[in-house]
């Protein structure tokens, strides 16, 4: 799965093995997400907050705070 915010400075991505790629496209820095373990089905991101919600292929949903992982 692949998803942008709304004005484009992020790619999120999502592979088969449960990771979601969290691409800042004005710095060309990525973020690695890792939790799931199965294949990511579904990515969602909220630019207020900066948290994406990301499902995976075993019903498993995670929430992630983005202001954390680039800490």
């Amino acid at each position: 799965r692949i998803g942008f915010d709304s004005s484009a400075n992020h790619l999120f991505a999502g592979t088969e093995g449960g990771t979601v790629y969290n691409w800042d496209l004005q710095s060309q820095k990525a973020t690695l997400l890792k939790g799931h373990k199965t294949s990511i089905t579904s990515i969602a991101y909220e630019r207020q907050s900066n948290i994406i919600a990301t499902a995976s292929s075993d019903s498993n949903v995670k929430i992630w705070d983005l202001r954390a992982s680039n800490s």
